[in-house]
């Protein structure tokens, strides 16, 4: 199966809105870490069923956020687990 190719300047716009996600959530619940690996799992957990529910509804935009809520999450666990 041939994919349809992502031009740099689509991924360019996703990682942008994905920095403005980013800063948009430590603005509104603040930078605190994760507590534990139970809490990262929690987090993603419920981002991940949000994201099955839109795409078993086909809903376009809710699938869109719920994968960028689910970016972000994944990132702000990423830098809980590497920061000292």
């Amino acid at each position: 199966m041939n994919r349809k190719l992502i031009s740099k300047a689509t991924r360019d716009l996703a990682v942008a809105e994905l920095q403005a996600c980013l800063e948009g959530r430590i603005r509104q619940k603040g930078d605190g870490a994760f507590v534990s690996i139970h809490e990262i799992h929690g987090a993603l957990s419920e981002e991940w069923d949000e994201l099955k529910e839109a795409m078993h509804l086909k809903a376009q935009d809710d699938i869109e956020s719920e994968l960028m809520d689910l970016a972000v999450g994944a990132i702000l666990a990423y830098a809980c687990l590497r920061s000292p």
